[in-house]
């Protein structure tokens, strides 16, 4: 029987919930409440309906509330909002939208209020895949993020549970409030999915409640209830005068713990090497990627910090337990850091000493400013205070170095061209100035290097650059030193960044990425291809860096950041979704018009994409759907030669079946890993005939 999907919360429901957890609204005010996956949220400035009937909220309130990243273009009065791997733009006073670069019109536009842009909500959410409910009696908007399913339109099944006693939560994780307790036998209804979670219905005091469990407990009402089996992880527990079972990683306070995961349903799986001879063989090292974690005794939370490395820094893995690695430390000692923190690089023994971090340092200084802290209490506001930039020459060309009075963090790094620059956004406060004089460098590819006090808590540092093809490599050095190297973005394709997509954990889970009708998800799709992409490129002499292996705290940008400090070429594994069951094929990605790439770095891009692409249907013989350009946050924020593969569509039923096979699963792989052969191949090809005299 086919049934849309009822909304997460009743009407009835919202009333109830907003009635005991909001103040009352006046009479006629425009004001709305809004409730994300039954939790009020509250936003520094009221959501309001507009005149043509529809909610805005503050733009700020997208990113905080469902995980997005907000950009914003004073010069074009547009908002750009990412989340996964969808971007939205939205033009202020405009109806023309821009959803993954495709034009589409809205029924209202984003306005500019009280100096706040406030964008339509339900326009936004809908737009990522997010539930939208209304309740007109309490005036509140329930949405709801956990409904990943591709099609607007499931099969209710009925069930029956099989586990003695089984607890129906709010969300699909543990960390979500429980709503009711249902023993084994008892009927419900299956009404959506994620991952490993079942959205139900079921019957509580007379009359029909909506509830999540996990899906592992429940059976179709054909098959006979089973008890769960003992050698599982088992979700089922007990009433909460017993306590409710604790996770496996003990919560923290706040920083400097970095290492503490963010709420998820389940911690990282191991990163475990899979009996490959090729991983095996390979020397194994990290890459911290945020900007201090902690190394402890023991893998865990709970054991002493015995140091702190920093972002950029490089460490050699002596072993792995429990999605923790245990690295060598400078000082001599090993250490544990939590491997959601950090990319994995294994180094092909034919390339050894190919990954280079950051440049050697050591070099004169041939310019510098030295600032101080501005009288006015800037750590009132809690911003660090860059004090000092020095240009430093080494043999590769131009470094900067940036000093601080403490908690300087990784910036914001892009690119804009005609004429080429360079751009960091730091979090802080530019000494006493607000513009310091220019730095003439002219040196390698740098021209010269100025700053300014962006805005109130931005600091803005520009580098003129006389060649767009240069990525910057970052290293940082305690709180209070960042240093940056200039490099080509076109050394030869020693490197492949492997991103194997999704599963990067927020607070509601780990995202799983699209999923199929048998519950497969592209979380484990890509993870499988992508370990198999690994091994076959190693075998064929190059090295590789994972931006993950198990679940990752690393965001999407994050994920770009690792490739810039690496080099080589990125390379980020999916598989598809779409609305229509029918749709099926493969299609390539390459970067958009927005990410300030170099026309040499986008043509280089497409090189590689034309490649991948041939050999994904030689190999899968799937329907084309072409090359294309994209504005995926994987892309634009890349310095390298980038793509985002597609393999097949898991809403699709033929293709689902296809992604669940090893042989299938490892034809692609193939494929992508001669495709990258080959292009890397023209590369050395075109690079000899440039040098040819």
């Amino acid at each position: 029987m086919q049934k849309r999907m009822l909304q997460f919360f009743t009407c009835g429901a919202v009333f109830l919930l907003a009635s005991l957890l909001f103040v009352p609204q006046v009479q006629g005010t425009r004001e709305v409440s809004i409730v994300l996956d039954g939790n009020p949220v509250v936003s520094d400035v009221s959501p309001y309906i507009d005149e043509n009937s529809r909610t805005l909220v503050p733009v700020r309130f997208v990113a905080e509330a469902l995980g997005g990243d907000v950009s914003w273009d004073g010069k074009n009065r547009r908002v750009e909002i990412t989340r996964s791997t969808s971007v939205v733009e939205l033009f202020i006073g405009q109806k023309t939208a821009l959803v993954d670069g495709g034009e589409v019109e809205m029924d209202t536009t984003a306005v500019i209020e009280n100096e706040r842009t406030m964008v339509p909500l339900r326009f936004v959410a809908e737009s990522f895949a997010v539930e939208v409910g209304w309740c007109g009696e309490t005036r509140t908007v329930s949405l709801s993020s956990e409904i990943l399913k591709a099609d607007s339109e499931t099969e209710a099944l009925p069930a029956v549970i099989s586990a003695s006693q089984l607890n129906v939560r709010t969300g699909p994780a543990v960390e979500y409030p429980r709503l009711a307790q249902l023993s084994q036998g008892t009927e419900v209804t299956l009404t959506g999915q994620t991952g490993d979670w079942w959205r139900i219905l079921f019957n509580r005091e007379g009359g029909e409640a909506a509830g999540w469990v996990d899906g592992r407990y429940v059976k179709e009402k054909a098959s006979p209830p089973v008890e769960p089996e003992e050698d599982k992880k088992d979700p089922v527990e007990e009433p909460e005068e017993k306590g409710e079972k604790e996770e496996k990683q003990p919560s923290e306070p706040p920083p400097p713990e970095p290492e503490q995961l963010p709420q998820a349903s389940t911690p990282p799986a191991p990163p475990v090497d899979g009996g490959s001879f090729a991983l095996s063989s390979a020397s194994k090292s990290v890459m911290v990627m945020k900007d201090m974690v902690n190394v402890r005794s023991s893998p865990g939370t709970s054991f002493p910090i015995i140091d702190r490395v920093y972002f950029g820094e490089r460490l050699e893995v002596a072993s792995a337990k429990d999605g923790w690695y245990q690295v060598h430390l400078a000082s001599g000692q090993q250490g544990w850091l939590a491997g959601w923190l950090v990319a994995t690089y294994y180094e092909n023994p034919r390339e050894k000493g190919s990954f280079v971090s950051a440049q050697n340092f050591s070099g004169p200084v041939i310019a510098s400013w030295s600032g101080k802290k501005a009288p006015d209490s800037s750590a009132a506001k809690g911003l660090p205070v860059i004090t000092g930039l020095e240009v430093i020459l080494s043999e590769e060309g131009a470094g900067l170095r940036v000093k601080g009075d403490g908690g300087l963090e990784v910036p914001n790094i892009f690119k804009l061209k005609t004429p080429s620059r360079m751009v960091f956004d730091f979090k802080g406060r530019l000494g006493d100035v607000d513009e310091m004089p220019p730095l003439e460098v002219h040196q390698g590819s740098v021209i010269r290097i100025r700053a300014s006090q962006y805005t109130d808590d931005t600091v803005r540092i520009v580098t003129d650059l006389q060649d767009g093809n240069v990525r910057a490599v970052t290293r940082k050095r305690g709180g209070d030193l960042l240093e940056f190297s200039f490099q080509s973005v076109f050394p030869p394709p020693n490197t492949v960044i492997i991103d194997p997509g999704h599963a990067t954990i927020s607070t509601w889970g780990s995202d799983t990425g699209a999923v199929g009708r048998s519950g497969l998800t592209e979380r484990e799709v890509v993870t499988d291809i992508s370990r198999m992409l690994g091994e076959i490129l190693l075998e064929e002499g190059f090295s590789v860096l994972y931006t993950r292996e198990g679940e990752t705290s690393l965001a999407l940008q994050e994920r770009a950041l690792a490739a810039n400090q690496s080099g080589g070429i990125f390379v980020s594994m999916h598989a598809n979704a779409h609305p229509d069951s029918a749709v099926s094929g493969t299609e390539t990605f390459y970067p958009g018009e927005r990410g300030g790439a170099s026309d040499e770095l986008l043509a280089a891009s497409k090189r590689l994409a034309d490649h991948v692409q041939s050999e994904l249907l030689s190999q899968l013989q799937r329907k084309d759907r072409g090359v294309k350009r994209a504005n995926f946050a994987v892309l634009r924020n890349n310095q390298l030669p980038s793509i985002l593969v597609e393999v097949a569509f898991l809403s699709n039923a033929q293709e689902e079946k296809l992604l669940a096979d090893p042989s299938f699963q490892k034809r692609a792989a193939q494929a992508v890993a001669r495709g990258i052969k080959n292009y890397a191949e023209e590369q050395q090809d075109r690079q000899r005939i440039i040098a040819a005299p």
